[in-house]
C-alpha cells in the first residue's frame, strides 16, 4: 500500500499523458476524415506515379480527382 501512495503520482501523471494522446489522435482522425485526406493522398500519390501508365490508370486517376474536387464542392459547372 505504501508502494502504490508512493507512486500514484506518477501514476496519475501518465493517465493525464494518455488521456491527452487520445483526444489528440481522435481531433487528428475527425479532421482526416472531414477532409478526405486519405483519399485526397490516394489521388496525389496516384497522379505522381501514373507517369508512363496506360490510358486505363489514367482514367481512373482522372476519375478520382474529380470525385475529390466535387467532394468539396468545387464541382464542374455548365457554361450558361
Amino acid at each position: 500500500m505504501k508502494r502504490f501512495v508512493e507512486e500514484y503520482p506518477e501514476f496519475r501523471k501518465l493517465g493525464g499523458n494518455v488521456s491527452k494522446h487520445v483526444t489528440l489522435v481522435g481531433e487528428l482522425s475527425r479532421l482526416v476524415e472531414r477532409d478526405r485526406l486519405l483519399e485526397v493522398g490516394e489521388v496525389e500519390q496516384g497522379l505522381a506515379t501514373a507517369s508512363g501508365a496506360d490510358f486505363k490508370v489514367i482514367t481512373h486517376q482522372y476519375s478520382l480527382l474529380i470525385r475529390v474536387i466535387d467532394s468539396y464542392g468545387y464541382g464542374r459547372k455548365s457554361n450558361g
